[in-house]
């Protein structure tokens, strides 16, 4: 989506609702991919015939019947990965709440906690500035357009390097996967918003680059954090873990 689309006006669900801004309506087979934006919450506004609206490079606006937490929820048919990741490095990195999809450099950031309803989501990938005001939160794009979320509580910096934090790791996890298959992993040019965290050099970031480098005892955490989230009885917990890690361990072998 260029600036020349919507010129110098400032997108927001109120404006696109109420001028009925809408260049076409893609129902079904609408996947989130690298190229949305925005995911606008229109579910509590009473519009007849959708719930969401979407905010996508190459296709403009686009509405749809499913909620914001079916279009994430279906994301995981698609890029499971991505959030089966970022629960993984939440949790090991001691971040409790507005957990994002992560994938490398493909993240959605929620504007509040998604877990029990519905919320906005952004790509700061494609984010270049970010303001808070009046519990909006003003953006404007990579490619100048300029959008406006709502942004209910909260530090926005600080959720921001949270999310930064968990996008890097991601990355260097990946990165360092893939090196195994003589690939090579590379950061896109522009990195919108995530720009100013790249040299982030505070005690979390050390720590976690720290993590990273050793990749075997990441995968063996990984093991670990999918293992303890099985519907296992606690009381035969701890002994189940221990053989399917035993069992785990075999299969890495040639033997």
């Amino acid at each position: 989506m260029t600036r020349q689309a919507f010129g110098n006006i400032q997108i927001s669900k109120e404006y696109l609702l109420e001028y009925g801004f809408y260049l076409r309506s893609q129902e079904g087979n609408l996947a989130i991919d690298k190229n949305v934006i925005v995911v606008y919450d229109v579910s509590s506004y009473g519009k007849v015939g959708f719930n969401s609206v979407i905010v996508h490079v190459e296709a403009g606006i686009l509405v749809t019947k499913k909620t914001s937490r079916q279009l994430m929820n279906g994301v995981c048919e698609t890029n499971g990965w991505g959030f089966t990741l970022a629960k993984f490095l939440a949790s090991y990195l001691g971040i409790k709440s507005f957990i994002p999809l992560v994938n490398a450099y493909f993240t959605l950031m929620p504007m509040r906690g998604a877990v029990k309803g519905n919320t906005d989501w952004i790509a700061p990938l494609l984010i270049r500035q970010a303001r808070v005001k009046n519990e909006k939160l003003n953006l404007i794009t990579t490619r100048g357009n300029e959008l406006q979320v709502d942004f209910p509580k909260g530090d926005f910096e600080q959720r921001m390097h949270d999310v930064a934090l968990l996008n890097e790791a991601s990355f260097l996890f990946s990165k360092r996967m893939f090196a195994f298959g003589v690939c090579e992993f590379i950061p896109p040019k522009d990195k919108g918003y995530f720009e100013s965290f790249e040299r982030c050099n505070c005690e979390d970031h050390q720590k976690m680059r720290a993590m990273l480098q050793n990749l075997s005892n990441m995968i063996d955490e990984f093991e670990k954090y999918l293992l303890h989230r099985l519907e296992i009885e606690e009381i035969q917990k701890n002994e189940i873990i221990k053989l399917y890690l035993q069992n785990l361990s075999r299969i890495k072998r040639l033997n």
